[in-house]
């Protein structure tokens, strides 16, 4: 039992890991840019949540606000001033 609950935060690792590389890969692939700008914004929250696992607290603390906040809010008025799809 207790080898069990010790292989949950490894599998919580790699599987943000992988969504987080397959969401780089969508922004990457999106022409809609509002919809880009949503993967972002979840891509981050798996970064954080990797950071908030490996135990680095000081580094959740700046990405969430940065990551999560700031950046799609200017994206998302960016996209506002400018056309949304991409050619």
């Amino acid at each position: 039992m207790q080898i069990d609950v010790l292989i949950i935060p490894y599998v919580v690792i790699i599987y943000s890991s992988l969504l987080s590389v397959f969401m780089t890969y969508l922004v990457v692939r999106e022409r809609d840019l509002l919809i880009a700008t949503i993967l972002t914004l979840t891509q981050g929250v798996f970064y954080s949540l990797l950071y908030l696992l490996l135990m680095a607290p000081d580094l959740v603390l700046t990405y969430i606000p940065v990551s999560v906040g700031v950046t799609p809010l200017l994206l998302f008025l960016l996209v506002k001033k400018t056309e949304r799809f991409e050619r």
